[in-house]
């Protein structure tokens, strides 16, 4: 899910990427119950989506299963590497490298 204005569009599995008319700042608490975790203060996404992660420059991104991207923020770097699956995620993925525990 990423946030687009004053609305979020949802990307599906199955390649449809509807525009909800949301606000993208109450969306990680309506979606607590689905594993996966907010990235960056506009995305959010389910671990099942993850396909890996990558750095780009300075900026690790996350690779989903569509072949979309979406950036983690310095911020939600450390959650997201906390969480496991996520991470097992990257590590599964073939286009993607793991996210080291490292800052560096």
């Amino acid at each position: 899910m990423i946030g687009e204005d004053h609305s979020c569009r949802v990307r599906r599995g199955e390649g449809r990427s509807p525009l909800v008319h949301y606000r993208f700042g109450d969306a990680p608490s309506e979606l607590a119950q689905i594993d996966g975790e907010q990235a960056h203060r506009g995305a959010w996404a389910a671990s099942g989506a993850v396909a890996g992660a990558a750095r780009e420059g300075r900026r690790w991104m996350l690779l989903l299963s569509d072949g979309s991207r979406i950036p983690v923020s310095a911020s939600h770097l450390p959650r997201v590497r906390e969480r496991s699956r996520l991470a097992q995620s990257a590590r599964r993925g073939t286009s993607g490298v793991a996210m080291p525990d490292t800052n560096a």
